[in-house]
């Protein structure tokens, strides 16, 4: 079983890894490069063989042998592709690392590796204890995730019935990247059990964690990479959302990851195309994750276009566009069949009088509802990891990230469209709002939570810059 179970997981990962390099711009061997492509292999290579069988399902779930046949042929054809570019010649310049290793001390960068490597055993430990204290996760991972898994492998034909109006109470109409990725592992097993689930979401994870230090170590240096998955590992529900077997941490990297990719697109602006490609890919797979996925893709989009205009950037970025609609698309349209044809109407859509809109539009007491809990809830989830942050700002100063101008501006300004996104649902909805704020918007903050890290260390200097500047003689400054 466990060796059915790891290669449920290898599999896509290693065709994610293989999709990420056919896309990925030319770069001399690197650990660093290497494990951020690792990293973001994960999700994509999750997420894709999780539309894979859910077309596997419409086309009439034949046997699991079939299944594995053409997940097999995709991942042999990828790699096909891959080895033929690396022997082709190309003219745009390869990608060696994007920072310079001479002016970093290396024992404060190995210092800081170590205490991330205490920190990271003890997250395990810590997930470990979790696991084992609640097998089957949280409620909504056992009434929504899980169970939508146990109806797509145990249903057979019948599996579109698990998406009935008479089960609204397991949030039907969301989105199958996480329960399609378990009803798929159980598949490749041939039987239910939980270690599968539990192992899903834990590679999650453990992929968003390394994520974050790789791209950090790349964009600016290995000690700022380090720094930021320790302030990560320092937020406790994260840690203990690694072992909940929920969706969240997953829509977290996704957008994590769609940041790292627009980043890394303004610092090779001669590989805009392909990395904006993956940009696209991974906001699509966001929407295929749970539904404010969708809101992401708008925030987004929508941001992007306004960074350009602050930025000044030129207009001819907006055609930009092309590279990322071709990323978003192949997602994008199964999520757009699925809505359609499949999943219900979204719960929080339900049908309102004009009076009742108004009615809530119009009282203040919503809006400071809302506002006072987004603060407590923000402060729940990351007190002093947040104070450790300001600290570290306050003594290493400001950075000037002039290359990734563009691509911080557009992750800000998501950030900011997606709260107000969720302020504006909160204002909306047609449930009991103090229930409805006290058991989703602390989990809504994860979404976001791994990317505000990232940015804040685009913007800081690192610490080797902080002691270059601190120790170098007068006259070497």
């Amino acid at each position: 079983m466990i060796y059915l179970l790891a290669l449920s997981v290898v599999l896509p990962t290693l065709a994610g890894f293989f999709l990420v390099s056919l896309f990925w711009p030319k770069a001399r061997a690197s650990a660093r490069h290497s494990v951020l492509k690792a990293s973001l292999a994960v999700g994509f290579g999750l997420g894709l063989s999780s539309v894979v069988f859910f077309l596997w399902l419409l086309a009439g779930r034949a046997s699991a042998a079939w299944l594995f046949v053409a997940e097999i042929a995709v991942l042999a054809g990828l790699a096909v592709v891959v080895l033929y570019r690396s022997r082709k010649k190309e003219d745009s310049p390869a990608c060696h690392d994007l920072h310079t290793d001479s002016s970093e001390p290396r024992p404060i960068a190995r210092i800081l590796a170590a205490v991330f490597a205490i920190a990271l055993c003890s997250a395990v430990i810590a997930l470990a204890f979790v696991s084992l204290a609640r097998p089957h996760g949280v409620k909504d991972s056992w009434s929504i995730w899980n169970l939508r898994a146990r109806f797509l492998f145990r249903s057979g034909d019948h599996w579109q019935e698990s998406f009935s109006p008479l089960v609204m109470w397991s949030s039907p109409d969301y989105p199958l990247l996480v329960p399609g990725t378990i009803a798929r592992c159980w598949t490749y097993i041939g039987e239910e059990t939980q270690v599968a689930p539990a192992t899903v979401s834990i590679v999650f994870f453990a992929a968003t964690i390394t994520l974050i230090v790789s791209a950090l170590s790349v964009l600016r240096s290995r000690g700022q990479g380090f720094l930021a998955g320790l302030i990560l590992l320092g937020s406790v529900h994260f840690v203990d959302s690694g072992g909940h077997q929920l969706a969240d941490i997953p829509v977290g990297f996704f957008v994590l990851a769609a940041f790292v990719l627009l980043c890394m697109q303004d610092r090779l602006p001669q590989h805009a195309k392909r990395l904006l490609f993956l940009t696209g890919m991974a906001v699509a797979l966001a929407a295929w994750t749970k539904n404010e996925g969708l809101l992401f893709l708008v925030a987004i989009t929508a941001a992007r276009v306004v960074a350009i205009w602050l930025t000044k950037s030129g207009w001819g970025r907006l055609r930009q566009i092309v590279p990322y609609a071709a990323g978003l698309a192949p997602v994008l349209v199964v999520v757009a069949y699925y809505k359609a044809y499949i999943a219900p109407t979204c719960t929080l859509i339900a049908p309102q009088t004009l009076q009742t809109v108004a009615d809530r539009i119009t009282n203040p007491a919503r809006y400071l509802e809302i506002a006072v809990t987004f603060a407590r809830k923000a402060f729940d989830l990351a007190h002093w990891t947040v104070l450790l942050l300001t600290c570290y700002g306050l003594a290493a100063g400001a950075g000037k990230p002039k290359e990734e101008r563009l691509g911080i501006t557009t992750a800000a300004i998501a950030i900011l469209f997606m709260l107000a996104g969720y302020f504006a649902v909160y204002v909306l909805t047609p449930y009991d709002l103090t229930l409805h704020l006290r058991w989703s918007f602390r989990r809504l903050l994860l979404h976001l939570w791994p990317g505000i890290i990232f940015i804040c260390f685009l913007l800081l200097r690192t610490p080797e810059e902080a002691l270059v500047g601190r120790f170098q003689p007068r006259e070497a400054q």
